[in-house]
């Protein structure tokens, strides 16, 4: 039968396969596929950062949050100084106002709201736009947009007294707009064309900004008259903000440089020269300071009356895009930029790295627990890094930089061991009692792309990139059982992903150039070749069933009879991933429009997430897992982000 729900509409279309005629279709409406909703899923536990550039870091003024915007498409709020994920804030997809990038967020004064500058785009009508969204802190919800303007937004600031934003617009310049209501008040048209980024006095009595023609301008705010305006950089203006005692104005630029202006006139005091573009700056609290940073990673302290250097201390690597005093000047958080997006604590003082705040950095493209349910293995290809966590409490137990692609991971049936990508397209064995590698498997000619142990322990497969293989090794002695060539007979050129044994390991399932592909252990041949297109696939515990998941644009989740290899079921809208719980009764799909059980017996959704799933426009969660025991679940996203939750449906 075809379940039939509401569609989630993505750029790619008309991928599905055909269900087959005569299948019964029963419709859902938005209330019954709902009615089991829970928003949020009882987290246990999240190791979270950025998967894109974080373009600011704010403190709230009760000192307890960080607030970080992204390129990611997310705002996530931290709790300081554990840096503990709060809670992730999204806006829902909509393919005619598809979000973009989140280029800058802001506190309120009295802390309640979260503002956040995000730049849209209408696939539709090719227009790019920005607005700014208000938040609420307490519950993530969405209070309410305004600002909305063509091109898109550099940069925002909210007045002390809480009653005016000023947006830096992309195409409209300057504008200031009253945020009770959202009306617009002023466009500073005294000095035309796109504005970089913009800043309120702590007084609130004057104004100033960056523009695109590299002058600064600021104005009195009592009535908005044009106060001076200079040309500046020679580059890209990137910030612009007031010291603390509102007597100067800090500007940084792709030029390598950071200037310091009169705020009264906007004369030079200083030009602080870098030699490579600044993407960030920030006063100390008790102004005697300025921090800056950029491209090469390093940021400086600057001595502000005297316009000298006082400490230079750099990241291990990447450029740095944010930064942010916290603790009245104690400590100094950075946001990095893509692809070394980390959030970082140093003391100033020293220059000394405090705390790594934020691990994971890229796309989690597979979670997979132990076979005690004691230990969760995290794959993230673009940092080519396996960790391993311990399930309990998220502790990192060890960290592995794999050289390729980490497109996979797989424990041992008996937790002794767990198979990793490595270096040169090999399989690296480690032990899991100390990490040691015990054995690397050489032989594949690209890059590993899935890897699995049978149930019974005794084989490892491992698949391999286009025009790949898969490989079969006896894990007794790591000889090589078998080589599976991909090419015409075989109706397959890899890669070879989504690697899964039947429950009597007579059967291996794989994903192959996005369609699924069974084959027969004991001689490699073909057994099923499903028609859908596919990203994941799993076997059920009991073998009846093999589940197949499209991804963005491709197939709905698809379920076929393995007795028979007929379609059971079409479960959409389209899944990145799909897992059984280990009694069979439910199967775990990470739609595009939210994390969903669904109960076997009868195909009825009993239990929809919507909620703390990152962005989900084109498949906010990449990779679930449910723990062999049964009571949690784990899942990946693509804001490099793992969460760990209870299984609402342990026990039943």
């Amino acid at each position: 039968m075809t379940i039939t729900m509401p569609k989630v509409t993505m750029h790619v279309r008309g991928l599905c396969a055909n269900a087959a005629a005569g299948l019964l279709v029963l419709a859902l409406g938005l209330a019954g596929a709902g009615a089991a909703a829970q928003g949020r899923p009882d987290i246990l536990w999240t190791e979270a950062g950025h998967a894109g550039t974080i373009t600011e870091v704010e403190h709230s003024p009760d000192g307890t949050l960080l607030a970080t915007s992204s390129d990611d498409k997310t705002v996530k709020l931290w709790r300081w100084p554990e840096g503990d994920l709060v809670r992730t804030l999204v806006l829902p997809y909509d393919i005619d106002d598809q979000v973009t990038a989140i280029t800058r967020v802001r506190f309120t004064a009295d802390g309640t709201q979260v503002v956040a500058a995000v730049d849209h785009y209408d696939s539709h009508a090719d227009t790019d736009s920005g607005a700014v969204h208000v938040f609420r802190v307490s519950d993530g919800a969405l209070v309410r947009e305004l600002a909305r303007q063509g091109q898109g937004i550099a940069g925002i600031d909210l007045s002390p007294d809480g009653n005016w934003l000023a947006t830096a617009g992309k195409g409209l310049g300057v504008t200031i707009w009253r945020f009770a209501d959202g009306k617009l008040v002023k466009s500073l048209s005294q000095h035309p064309g796109a504005a970089t980024d913009v800043s309120f006095s702590p007084a609130g009595d004057r104004l100033c900004a960056g523009f695109e023609d590299l002058h600064v301008a600021s104005w009195k705010t009592n009535h908005w008259a044009l106060q001076w305006d200079v040309p500046a950089h020679d580059g890209v203006i990137t910030r612009t903000l007031f010291s603390n005692d509102g007597e100067r104005i800090a500007t940084t630029s792709l030029d390598g440089t950071a200037l310091l202006l009169d705020a009264a006139d906007g004369s030079l005091q200083h030009a602080l020269t870098v030699g490579t573009g600044l993407d960030a700056a920030r006063f100390s609290p008790d102004g005697q300071g300025l921090a800056t940073a950029g491209f090469d990673g390093r940021i400086r302290l600057w001595d502000v009356e005297q316009g000298t250097l006082v400490r230079r201390f750099a990241r291990s690597g990447g450029s740095i895009a944010s930064l942010a005093f916290v603790d009245d000047g104690a400590a100094l958080v950075s946001g990095g930029s893509y692809p070394s997006t980390r959030m970082e604590s140093w003391n100033p003082a020293d220059g000394t790295l405090t705390r790594t705040l934020t691990h994971l950095a890229q796309v989690v493209k597979r979670v997979a627990f132990s076979a005690d349910s004691e230990l969760l293995a995290v794959a993230v290809p673009f940092d080519e890094r396996v960790d391993i966590l311990r399930a309990g409490n998220g502790r990192r137990l060890y960290s592995w930089n794999t050289h390729a692609r980490a497109e996979d991971v797989a424990f041992s049936p008996t937790k002794a061991m767990v198979a990793i990508p490595g270096a040169d397209n090999t399989v690296v064995i480690r032990r899991l009692s100390d990490g040691q590698v015990v054995r690397t498997l050489t032989g594949h000619q690209e890059y590993v792309t899935g890897l699995a142990f049978s149930h019974d322990g005794s084989l490892l497969a491992s698949g391999s990139f286009f025009s790949g293989t898969i490989r079969l090794w006896r894990t007794s002695d790591w000889s090589l059982v078998r080589e599976i060539q991909s090419g015409f007979e075989l109706g397959a050129f890899g890669p070879f992903e989504s690697l899964d044994f039947s429950p009597d390991d007579k059967l291996l399932g794989t994903v192959a150039e996005a369609a699924p592909l069974v084959v027969r252990v004991s001689d490699g041949t073909v057994v099923a070749h499903p028609a859908g297109l596919s990203r994941n696939a799993r076997f059920s515990p009991d073998g009846s069933l093999y589940a197949t998941s499209g991804g963005a644009g491709l197939s709905q989740v698809e379920v076929y009879r393995v007795s028979d290899w007929t379609l059971a079921v079409t479960l959409p809208p389209e899944a990145m991933d799909v897992a059984f719980t280990p009694n069979g009764k439910r199967l775990l799909a990470a739609q595009l429009d939210g994390l969903r059980f669904w109960r076997t017996a009868d195909w009825t959704p009993v239990r929809t997430y919507d909620q703390e799933l990152g962005y989900t426009g084109f498949g906010g969660v990449q990779a679930v897992a449910v723990s062999p025991d049964g009571t949690r679940m784990a899942y990946g996203r693509d804001d490099a982000t793992v969460v760990l939750a209870r299984n609402p449906g342990s026990g039943k």
